[in-house]
């Protein structure tokens, strides 16, 4: 294909995506549309996974997965391959100007430069906040938590509801306040299985992140604003794979409404949950330190449409507290289970790594450790800090970013020996034999691949080394300096193996192998 001319090359490729599409699709070649996005011609995630395996089979090129999920039509789908063929040509015709820099093929696809970000990040001027710096109520009576439903959020509901009289009003996506209520004692049930949380105390929001005012009608909303006292904000969309435009609703535009309803009439103190992610992947020159106090206005890039996300939301977040709203932010690294119950959310990306492991037998053998934090350590930080802090003016949250993240760090050598230990005969191999393995794998196995590898290949800076290899380090003195005494538990080979007798008795971890 390179030695045909350039026009020649695009009819070649497009006639092979149709023929090799409609082979995955198990239609005719004639119904396949050039101009419609691959999931209105009923492509699903299983399939796409298929169609990249034989897509790279016949070109003989790697086809970033990135590529696939941004949910192209076969026209552009064969520009991009096009691209990626052509033999003077740079890797890719990326969508921003770090390509150069960045280097990688799948990261130009998932990354966006902070600068190319800042537009999104502009907090609306008719966002006012009246009298400004004045003092809260020392109690919070009335506490409005977003994210009750999810595994941070229902571990925050669980510490108000012990740590705290206040009644507390949760946003819920549900049809109505039965509904609602169904969903959240679901919740807890699962995650204090001996326990009997005071349900009386929780009152029900439907509504939505993703919609306007919070999917409240203006009354309701001018109401809740009225009545709420405090605000925890942990609701986010956590999608590792998705790009910026499929987590904008939930992530900023939801934020960007909390923010409103904090500002609405008497301004009420704001603890908003980020992440880690907002600081970007480590690159050649760059510091591997990032503080409480380090600015978000890096020149760097940020991989993946989640800490994209974060980032525009915590910037929308700093700009309020510049407007004189209280706030509070609290950054999270990479949450794990209970470390005491061992009680563990069934699939986030380091348990479906986990899991391709066991099930494929095999791990990358990479030097990379992961800073891995317990959701009891992250929920009790949280709640500690939100109503220690309530009684501070405004000026005195200057220092108002917490990290929340282990300075114990736990190697990926570590995981795969605690792996065997617990009975799964996982094997290291070389990152790129790792790689190539994954990407050859059948039918039967073609789901724990697009789930556990799918965002590590898709944030890949080149085929030898993943994202795993460019995790930053944070520090986080002001933390424990506030925290006086709470410290985050060890995840040492005993916490792990909870871990994992609570994902086998889930079903997540197959018995033993």
């Amino acid at each position: 294909l390179q030695a045909l001319a350039p026009h020649e090359r695009h009819g070649a490729v497009a006639t092979l995506l149709q023929e090799q599409l409609s082979q995955v699709l198990r239609t005719p070649v004639h119904t396949l549309g050039l101009r419609q996005p691959l999931s209105e011609l009923g492509i699903d995630s299983l399939m796409t996974v298929e169609l990249v395996n034989r897509v790279e089979a016949q070109l003989g090129l790697t086809l970033p997965m990135a590529i696939l999920l941004e949910n192209p039509t076969i026209a552009v789908l064969t520009d991009r391959i096009c691209d990626l063929l052509a033999p003077a040509a740079p890797l890719i015709a990326a969508p921003n100007r770090f390509v150069d820099e960045v280097g990688g093929v799948a990261d130009a696809y998932f990354a966006r430069a902070v600068t190319d970000l800042a537009a999104e990040a502009r907090l609306d001027p008719a966002l006012q906040i009246a009298a400004a710096g004045a003092a809260p109520q020392s109690t919070a009576h009335q506490i409005f938590l977003t994210g009750a439903t999810g595994f941070v959020g229902s571990f925050l509901l669980s510490e108000l509801l012990q740590k705290s009289a206040a009644q507390i009003h949760c946003l819920v996506r549900a049809t109505d306040i039965a509904d609602g209520r169904r969903r959240i004692a679901a919740t807890l049930k699962r995650i204090c299985p001996d326990g009997e949380p005071a349900l009386e105390r929780i009152h029900i929001v439907p509504g939505d992140l993703a919609q306007p005012q919070l999917g409240l009608a203006t009354g309701e909303f001018d109401r809740l604003a009225e009545q709420i006292d405090l605000i925890i904000h942990g609701g986010a969309q956590i999608q590792w794979l998705a790009t910026y435009a499929q987590l904008q609703a939930s992530n900023v535009r939801g934020t960007e409404a909390i923010l409103r309803l904090a500002a609405t009439g008497r301004p009420k103190p704001l603890h908003y949950i980020s992440s880690l992610a907002v600081f970007p992947m480590m690159q050649p020159g760059m510091s591997p330190h990032f503080g409480e106090d380090s600015p978000l206005d890096h020149d760097g890039v940020l991989f993946g449409g989640y800490a994209q996300s974060k980032w525009v939301a915590e910037t929308l977040v700093a700009s309020a507290q510049e407007r004189g709203l209280a706030t509070m932010i609290y950054r999270p690294s990479l949450v794990v289970g209970h470390s005491q119950s061992g009680i563990w959310q069934g699939h986030n990306i380091i348990v479906n790594m986990l899991r391709s492991w066991i099930e494929l037998g095999m791990a990358p053998d990479i030097d990379a450790d992961l800073d891995l934090v317990p959701v009891d350590y992250v929920s009790r930080s949280i709640i500690q800090l939100a109503l220690g802090n309530n009684n501070r003016t405004n000026s005195e949250r200057a220092n108002n970013v917490y990290h929340l993240n282990n300075r114990q760090t736990v190697s990926v050598r570590e995981l795969i020996e605690w792996l065997v230990a617990a009975g799964y005969p996982v094997r290291r191999i070389p990152y790129q034999a790792w790689r190539a393995e994954m990407m050859k794998r059948g039918d039967r196995q073609r789901q724990v691949v697009l789930d556990a590898v799918g965002p590590l290949l898709a944030l890949q800076v080149s085929e030898e080394i993943g994202w795993l290899e460019r995790l930053p380090r944070f520090a986080n003195q002001r933390t424990r300096q506030a925290l006086n005494g709470l410290s985050c538990p060890t995840v040492d080979e005993a916490t792990f193996q909870r871990y994992v007798g609570y994902l086998r008795q889930s079903g997540v971890f197959p018995s033993k192998l």
